[in-house]
Parts: structure tokens; C-alpha cells; sequence
């Protein structure tokens, strides 16, 4: 059983703070004019801006509560590139943060208004499951003069179950034109403990960008959204093979970060029950993977409290013995 925490980012919402507002000054606002691709999900904030000294040196803020906005001065914290070598042979990019600890996932997508063509250059994004990447486009409408383009990426991040209550951030990535990626800190955050209850947690921040051309008006905007769950930490990992009638054909066991690379299931294989031997569990945490699918996911816990994932290739047979 997993609790969920769901993280809606939508560039441009500033949460609150001890009561008081917290803004940027004006002509400061991250990510002005630049494009938001994905964003990084921590524990605890990584935000530049020290509160505790901004309030030491205005108490007034706190004993009068005017309802002036505090002013953020974090600094964007800018990407390092690394290029990897793809199994087909070409060079990929790759943005970190080596001293940021927490999942990034990111992806920019460019979209051809003529074509209708949408083209998204993911990163690796690992330890992020459930990944999507869309684009909805409301065509002109004559009426209004206006039309509208809305990016959408998602994805889910694992934490570790039995670690105390934290507080986990989203903290949002922009791309400025001549590609270089920034992370700005202090995102939306949302706090919780595992208690089983399947409690929904949200938090929004949004980004819009308006142009005018004639009489014609384009809304543009990217949605990122980060699900949280938490899962126990496994001992060991088992892959059964189940026939038709249920019944057990094979099975492994691994260590997690041990799975194979890849998996030939027998013939008569059904469905792959994937089931993880964990110390803690109230109760045994098992996911089905049916014929169809080209491969399953297993989770390895890292030092932060968050999972990564491995992938395992599913090489099916036909009923038969063929591939």
C-alpha cells in the first residue's frame, strides 16, 4: 500500500510562508520568457533566500503583518552537461545538478504549429515512472480571435516509506533560448507521513505566456506534474511466471539494482507477478505485468530516500516456442 502526494507545477504560483507573502521583485520573476521542461522533486528546500535573516532584520514583518510580500532573492542554480553515448551510437546532452540531492526529470519539447509536428528531447529521468509528455493546441477560434497551446508532462517519484516525515519540494527548470538550463529554487512543497490512508496531497504553480499579433491573441503554457508515493524498501526481489490457470511456471529472485537486462519468459507465460520482499510491509507489495508489455520496472533504493528504477526487457515467445 503506497500513499500519494500529487505536485502540480504550473509556472508562476508563490506559495506562503509563516503568513507572510513571498514574492520576487519586479522584472525578477523566474523563468520570465524562458521555457519551463521539467523540474527537481527534494526533500527539504534548496531555496538561496535565508528567511530567518530576512526576518531578523525586519521584525516588523511579524509584528505588524502588513501583507507586504517578502522579497525572494534566490538565485537561479545553473545546470552542469554531461554527453553520454547512446546504444545506437549518437551522443545524447545531459543536464545535472551533482550537488542537488533529488529526482530531475525534464523534457523539452518543441512544437511545429504548421506541421501539427510535436518533437520532445527527454532526459534520462531516472527514478521517474509513469512518464507522459503531451500537447494539447485549441485551434483559432474566429469568435474570440484567441488560440491556445498547453505542454504537459508528468511523471511519479518513489520515496522511502520508513523514513520520518519530510517535506518535499518541486523545484522548477527553465531553458533560456541559447539552451542553458536553470533550476530555480523554492517550488511548491507539500509535507505528510505514510499512514496508509491513500491521502491525495496537491500544490500548483503555473506558467502562461501571452502574444498578440493583429487581432489574434496565443496563449501558451506548460503544466509539469510530479506524483509522490511512498513504497517500502525490498530485501529481495522475486519474478513469477504464471500460465492461464494461474499457475506458477518459473520464478527468480534478485537483489534489488541485481534485475536482469533482459527476460524470456516461457511460452506458456500469462502475465509476470513482481513481487517485493520487504522487511517493514504491512503486506506484500505484488504488480502484475501482463503479455503485452515489452518490460517491467523493479525499484532500487538510493542514499536520499528516493528510488530509482531498472528496467528489465520482456523478449515474449508465441505459444509455440517462436519469438
Amino acid at each position: 500500500m503506497k500513499k500519494v502526494f500529487a505536485l502540480l507545477l504550473v509556472a508562476g504560483l508563490l506559495g506562503t510562508l509563516t503568513g507572510c507573502q513571498l514574492a520576487r521583485e519586479e522584472g525578477a520573476e523566474p523563468g520570465a520568457g524562458d521555457q519551463l521542461i521539467g523540474g527537481v522533486v527534494t526533500v527539504g528546500s534548496i531555496s538561496t533566500f535565508d528567511v530567518e535573516a530576512y526576518l531578523n532584520a525586519h521584525p516588523e514583518v511579524l509584528l505588524y503583518g502588513d501583507g507586504e510580500p517578502i522579497q525572494d532573492n534566490s538565485q537561479p542554480i545553473y545546470a552542469e552537461v554531461e554527453f553520454r553515448t547512446q546504444e545506437d551510437g549518437t551522443t545524447q546532452e545531459i543536464y545535472t545538478f551533482p550537488d542537488i540531492e533529488g529526482i530531475l526529470f525534464y523534457d523539452v519539447v518543441d512544437y511545429d504549429k504548421e506541421t501539427n509536428a510535436v518533437c520532445a528531447d527527454s532526459g534520462p529521468n531516472e527514478g521517474v515512472t509513469d512518464h507522459k509528455v503531451g500537447i494539447h493546441v485549441q485551434e483559432f477560434d474566429w469568435e474570440t480571435g484567441e488560440s491556445t497551446q498547453t505542454i504537459e508532462i508528468s511523471g511519479t517519484v518513489n520515496y522511502d516509506a520508513t523514513k520520518t516525515p519530510e517535506v518535499f519540494y518541486l523545484n522548477p527548470l527553465y531553458q533560456t533560448e541559447d539552451g542553458t538550463v536553470y533550476l530555480m529554487p523554492g517550488g511548491p512543497g507539500v509535507s505528510g507521513e505514510y499512514d496508509g490512508t491513500g491521502i491525495v496531497f496537491s500544490s500548483e504553480y503555473r506558467q502562461e505566456e501571452e502574444t498578440v499579433e493583429g487581432t489574434t491573441t496565443t496563449t501558451a503554457g506548460t503544466t509539469i506534474t510530479a506524483t509522490l508515493q511512498f513504497r517500502y524498501p525490498a530485501e529481495s526481489i522475486r519474478l513469477i511466471q504464471m500460465d492461464r490457470q494461474n499457475r506458477m511456471l518459473d520464478q527468480m529472485e534478485f537483489q534489488p539494482g541485481q534485475a536482469p537486462e533482459t527476460l524470456t519468459p516461457a511460452a506458456e507465460t500469462a502475465y509476470i507477478l513482481v513481487e517485493y520482499c520487504c522487511k517493514n510491509s504491512p503486506e506484500v507489495d505484488r504488480e502484475l505485468i501482463p503479455r503485452r508489455e515489452e518490460s517491467l520496472t523493479t525499484y532500487v533504493l538510493q542514499p536520499s530516500g528516493f528510488f530509482h528504477t531498472q528496467t528489465t526487457q520482456l523478449l515474449w515467445e508465441q505459444e509455440g516456442g517462436t519469438q
